[in-house]
C-alpha cells in the first residue's frame, strides 16, 4: 500500500518538475502541448485501472452488464425505482452496452466523461493549466474520480456547464445541470451557482455573508441536518440506525476557511489589473468556493454533505493559478505558487498516509491501485 502513496507522489512530482520549465517559456504552443500530454496521462491511468480500484465498481459494472435487459423505457424505469440509481445513468449505461458489455470499455467510457469537464473548464479558463491540473490531483479530486462514478460524471457535465454560464448562455447552463441531476441526484444542488453570476462583490458583503452563514448553522443546523437525514439523505442511515456523521470535519473546515480568506485578501490586492471578463469569471470562482465553506460548516452534523461541495470545490483548480498571474512582480509570483503547492503536497501526503496506515480512512478502495487487473499493482 506504500507503493501507492509512492506512486502517486511520484506521478505528481513528476509533472510538476517538466511543468516548471515549460511554463517559464512564452510558448503558447508548448504549454498547450504539455497540457494535452497531462491530460493523456491522467486519463490513461484511470481508464487501464482494475476493477478493485474504486469500491463502487462492483455494483456499478454488474449493473452495466445487465443493462441488455432493457427492452423499453418502463424497464428502465422499473429498474430505476428497484435499484435507486438515477435514470440517467442507466440510461448511460444502456448506451455504452451498445458497443461493448466488457467492464474494461465501461471503465474507459465512465473515465473519459469524469474527466473531460474538469479538463474543459482548465482549458477554457485557466491562465496557467500546468498548476490547475497539479491541484486537480492534489485536492484528491482524481482519486475520488476512481470510485465516485456516478458524481464524478455529473460533476463533469457541471464543469462544462459552468464554461456555458460565464459565457451567459443560462439555458445551456440549466439544461447540463439538470442532465447531471439524472446521473447523480446531488448535482441539482449546483443551481446555487447561477446567481453567483450577477452576484456583487464587495469584501463587506463576504463578511456579513460569512456571519449570517455561521449564524444559521449555529440557530438551524441541527434541524436541517436532521432533515436531510431523514428525508433526503436516507441511505446513509447506517443499520443500526445510527446517522453517519463525521466525528470530526473541523481540520477540514479550518484549511476551506483559511484558503478562503487567503483568496479574498489575493483577489482583492490584484482586481483593479483585471479586464471586466477575467474579473467576473475570478469572482464567480471566488464566491463559489464560499460556498464549500458553508457545506463543510454542515458536514460537521453529517460526512455526506462534504460530497454536495466537489461541485462548488473544484473551480479552485482554476482560481488560485488566475490569481497568482496577476502578481506582477516575477520573484513573488513565483514564491506564491511554490508556498501554495508546498502547502497542498503536504496536505495530499497527509491525506495519502492515513489512507494507508488506516483502512478505514480509504472507504472508497482506491489503494492499492491496480493496473488492468492485476497486472502490476502499487
Amino acid at each position: 500500500m506504500f507503493g501507492f502513496y509512492s506512486f502517486y507522489s511520484i506521478l505528481v512530482l513528476v509533472l510538476t518538475l517538466v511543468y516548471v520549465p515549460v511554463y517559464t517559456q512564452n510558448n503558447t504552443r508548448l504549454k498547450d502541448n504539455f497540457f494535452y500530454f497531462v491530460c493523456f496521462i491522467l486519463l490513461l491511468f484511470s481508464m487501464c485501472r482494475g476493477e478493485s480500484v474504486g469500491g463502487d465498481l462492483e455494483e456499478y459494472i454488474p449493473l452495466f452488464q445487465r443493462s441488455d435487459s432493457y427492452q423499453s423505457l418502463q424497464d428502465v424505469f422499473r429498474t430505476t425505482a428497484f435499484s435507486g440509481y438515477e435514470v440517467g445513468f442507466l440510461f448511460l449505461c444502456k448506451l455504452l452496452s451498445y458497443v461493448s458489455f466488457d467492464s474494461r470499455w465501461f471503465i474507459a467510457a465512465t473515465s473519459f466523461l469524469s474527466l473531460i469537464g474538469p479538463f474543459y473548464l482548465v482549458y477554457n479558463h485557466s491562465k496557467n493549466k500546468g498548476l490547475s491540473l497539479s491541484l486537480y490531483v492534489l485536492l484528491d479530486f482524481y482519486n475520488i474520480s476512481f470510485n465516485n462514478v456516478r458524481q464524478a460524471i455529473a460533476v463533469s457535465i457541471v464543469m462544462i456547464s459552468v464554461c456555458y454560464l460565464l459565457r451567459e448562455k443560462k439555458w445551456c447552463f440549466f439544461i447540463g445541470v439538470i442532465l447531471a441531476a439524472t446521473i447523480h441526484t446531488s448535482a441539482i444542488f449546483s443551481l446555487l451557482l447561477y446567481p453567483l453570476v450577477k452576484l456583487k462583490y464587495s469584501p463587506q458583503r463576504i463578511l456579513l455573508l460569512m456571519i449570517a452563514l455561521v449564524g444559521v448553522f449555529i440557530v438551524l443546523g441541527s434541524f436541517l441536518f436532521n432533515y436531510l437525514i431523514s428525508n433526503v439523505f436516507t441511505r446513509y442511515l447506517e443499520e443500526s440506525g445510527e446517522t453517519y456523521t463525521t466525528g470530526g470535519g473541523y481540520g477540514l473546515l479550518a484549511v476551506y476557511s483559511f484558503v478562503l480568506v487567503v483568496s479574498i485578501i489575493l483577489f482583492n490586492s490584484v482586481r483593479k489589473k483585471m479586464d471586466d471578463a477575467d474579473y467576473n469569471r475570478n469572482k464567480f470562482f471566488l464566491l463559489s468556493y464560499l460556498i464549500v465553506v458553508l457545506v463543510q460548516l454542515f458536514a460537521l452534523y453529517m460526512a455526506a454533505l462534504s460530497r454536495l461541495a466537489i461541485y462548488f470545490y473544484v473551480p479552485m483548480i482554476v482560481l488560485l493559478p488566475n490569481l497568482f498571474e496577476y502578481i506582477r512582480d516575477t520573484t513573488k509570483r513565483r514564491h506564491v505558487k511554490i508556498i501554495t503547492y508546498i502547502f497542498y503536497y503536504v496536505l495530499a501526503c497527509n491525506t495519502f498516509l492515513s489512507q494507508v496506515e488506516d483502512t478505514n480512512m480509504n472507504p472508497t478502495d482506491t489503494i492499492p491501485y491496480v493496473f488492468l487487473n492485476g497486472l502490476f499493482s502499487w
